[in-house]
């Protein structure tokens, strides 16, 4: 068969595989042991907290003296917040702060470096001193 017959030339099936090829080969830099010299982006770290405590609490972390709400935890419940680079960056030192709602007092984690992809379990006891935080 001729190629003539169709109008296709063998530069343009040349073009067309290598344009196939480029497109299967590009979008995928994570598997390529050569990438493409851009960094995947970290997985953020993340805190869980599960709240033993008798009453609800606000959840911060503290970077430097200044904190930034994750959110609420109500009694008996475990909810996951992400800690995004803005809030605490990857190497910062942070602590995390309970603030139970419609109390004066607050209670603090002892303070840890934030590590990307990192995970902190946050326990409130019923006893807040008796709280734990463990990063794995």
């Amino acid at each position: 068969m001729n190629r003539r017959a169709f109008g296709i030339s063998s530069r343009r099936i040349l073009a067309l595989l290598g344009a196939t090829l480029l497109l299967a080969c590009g979008g995928n830099t994570r598997s390529s042991p050569f990438g493409s010299g851009r960094a995947a982006p970290a997985e953020p770290a993340q805190v869980v907290v599960e709240n033993r405590y008798w009453s609800d609490m606000t959840i911060y972390v503290d970077r430097a003296g200044s904190r930034s709400r994750l959110g609420t935890v109500s009694t008996n419940q475990t909810r996951t917040f992400d800690l995004s680079p803005v809030v605490a960056p990857p190497g910062a030192s942070v602590a995390f702060v309970a603030d139970p709602v419609g109390s004066a007092d607050t209670y603090s984690s002892p303070r840890t470096p934030v590590v990307p992809g990192d995970r902190y379990r946050w326990t409130l006891a019923v006893e807040l001193a008796h709280s734990t935080l463990v990063r794995r």
